[in-house]
């Protein structure tokens, strides 16, 4: 499990819960007014997913039951498969712009990363590319039933363009250290501690090379 996980298994530990049956779902960091938003907007979310993909709703359950809303930097959501958990960015769920539909895709998105990891299908360098076109191939055709589903479709095919290079271990190690570094105090400490395991692992692999 990586540290990112673990952090966000803390703070889902740690959460407020939400009414959204039948998902354990948490909020972290949100006042009440951002708590009823996060409430409102999930619930009508899942219910997108449920009506128009019963079967991606019934996999969301069963293999990411739990839903933790927090600050993500870099992404709209996450999945944290060991843990059965989705993370969603609170800024992505409450923002006036938002749509239920776009919160919607991704939680079909992370969905389809749990039953991948669930297949036994790693999500290692090699195949990461392809297992991020078959998730966002997931979310157009999901895109694609939803009423207001076709002004998500062509910012989802140009991800489908994206170079295998943005899905490396180096590039979403990095992403990851500069989300923990803007989620606050403790997680900026998590992510120095981090990056310098990470640059004392380098030294070792260039010597052992």
């Amino acid at each position: 499990m990586s540290a990112i996980e673990r952090f966000y298994r803390l703070l889902f530990r740690l959460g407020q819960h939400l009414a959204v049956p039948p998902f354990d779902a948490r909020v972290a960091f949100a006042d009440r007014a951002e708590r009823a938003t996060i409430d409102t907007r999930l619930n009508m979310a899942l219910a997108l997913v449920k009506e128009h993909s019963p079967t991606r709703f019934a996999y969301l359950q069963r293999d990411l039951p739990r839903l933790l809303v927090t600050n993500i930097a870099d992404a709209a959501a996450m999945c944290c498969h060991e843990s059965g958990m989705c993370v969603l960015d609170s800024e992505c769920v409450t923002r006036a712009a938002s749509s239920p539909s776009s919160l919607a895709l991704s939680l079909v998105h992370e969905g389809t990363h749990a039953r991948i990891a669930r297949a036994g299908i790693r999500y290692s360098e090699e195949h990461r590319g392809r297992i991020e076109r078959l998730c966002f191939t997931a979310e157009i055709v999901v895109a694609r039933r939803l009423t207001d589903g076709a002004q998500h479709i062509p910012h989802l095919e140009r991800w489908l363009q994206a170079p295998d290079g943005y899905f490396s271990n180096e590039a979403q190690r990095g992403r990851s250290l500069r989300e923990l570094e803007q989620i606050g105090p403790v997680a900026r400490w998590l992510a120095r501690v981090l990056r310098a395991v990470t640059r004392i692992l380098g030294r070792g692999a260039a010597r052992a090379a």
